[in-house]
């Protein structure tokens, strides 16, 4: 019997300092208000924004308030009053990294790390021979499979069958119209 190897699965964050990002992947819900990007780290790793602008029908203004801060830093316009949050698909940004560690909720006895995204500002690209640029390539070489299409509703072959049902339920109705 042949075995595989699996690889360790541990979550490593992104280390502190300055990095730039590539956002390759946006996906916005507008009747629940959820909004996530999934950026390729200079140094290889995914990073992932998420953001609820609604929570429990309520306006969420903490969430919007980081969000204006991060589409503001991305483009640079820091007087913009409304943006399309996919037109953030495929920039460059630059920013630096902190973490914030705090016990957990579930098990006070283990701590989360938060990493935080400050001092975003727009990039031109990912910096020459970083691991991002590898991880840029595979991912574009390795698009995600297209979701399969619903499958179509059977034809119904018994037509003819049908039609004179029709005919027959509806025949005084038919004869009405026609006089």
């Amino acid at each position: 019997m042949s075995t595989i190897k699996l690889p360790v699965n541990e979550f490593t964050p992104i280390s502190e300092g300055e990095h730039t990002f590539y956002i390759a992947e946006t996906e916005y819900h507008e009747p629940s208000g959820n909004l996530k990007y999934m950026m390729v780290c200079d140094d290889g790793r995914i990073h992932i924004n998420k953001y609820a602008f609604k929570n429990n029908g309520k306006v969420n203004d903490k969430a919007l308030a980081s969000f204006a801060f991060f589409a503001r830093g991305v483009t640079g316009d820091w007087d913009m009053d409304e943006l399309d949050p996919l037109s953030l698909n495929h920039k460059y940004c630059t920013s630096i990294v902190e973490h914030s560690v705090v016990p957990s909720r579930d098990d006070p006895t283990k701590n989360m790390t938060f990493i935080r995204l400050t001092k975003v500002r727009p990039a031109t690209e990912l910096p020459a021979g970083c691991k991002g640029l590898e991880r840029l390539a595979s991912m574009q070489n390795n698009p995600k499979p297209a979701q399969k299409p619903a499958p179509a509703q059977p034809v119904q072959e018994d037509t003819e069958d049908t039609l004179s049902a029709l005919k027959e339920a509806y025949a005084d109705d038919l004869d009405a119209l026609l006089s």
